[in-house]
């Protein structure tokens, strides 16, 4: 992983953090079929590349951002329900300048709410897809 890859899946999950992103936790730098599935719950310091991660069997660790890749569904995975909300958020240009017609932090959150990858992290292979279903709970 480049650092510049490395940087924006930071930026990513941290900005992922109160929504709860799964990850498939790597074993020995080896992404395995039957690794772990676990949540991240939050981030050990700032300056650092460690998540704090919560397993299946309810036990934490902490992980570095080279051990775990995470789930993230692609754009192309919405609903019907999620494609009309998402097609209400509408940028409106007028005359020189943009005028959003929903401010683009709300955009944004709803799109890390719902765990879509907007960022194309799934093709850059910094995540994985999503199985249907996954984040349904």
């Amino acid at each position: 992983m480049t650092n510049e890859e490395k940087d924006l899946l930071l930026k990513d999950l941290c900005a992922r953090l109160p929504y709860g992103v799964k990850v498939k936790v790597i074993e020995e730098g080896v992404l395995k079929y039957d690794s772990e599935i676990g949540v991240i719950k939050g981030k050990e310091h700032v300056d650092n590349e460690v998540f704090i991660i919560q397993c299946k069997n309810d036990s934490w660790c902490l992980t570095a951002i080279s051990e775990f890749i995470p789930y993230l569904r692609p754009m192309s995975s919405m609903t019907e329900e999620e494609k009309a909300i998402y097609s209400n958020y509408k940028i409106v240009v007028r005359g020189l300048g943009i005028m959003f017609e929903h401010n683009l932090d709300c955009v944004t959150e709803w799109l890390l709410k719902h765990h879509f990858d907007y960022r194309g992290l799934i093709e850059k292979g910094l995540a994985l897809e999503a199985p249907e279903g996954m984040y349904n709970d």
